[in-house]
């Protein structure tokens, strides 16, 4: 069970660019980790409604 967990979050991880931040506080490591998601997410509506 724990497999499919390991995986997913690993394909999130490089989809997002998470394998390398630019941040070292951990307040700026959100922001960052919130921005790639909040730009994915974004993208992924565009995407969803072209033709």
């Amino acid at each position: 069970m724990r497999w499919g967990i390991e995986t997913s979050f690993r394909e999130l991880k490089h989809t997002l660019s998470l394998n390398k931040l630019h941040s070292k506080k951990t307040a700026h490591i959100h922001q960052e980790i919130f921005a790639k998601a909040i730009i994915y997410n974004f993208c992924s509506v565009i995407t969803m409604h072209v033709a």
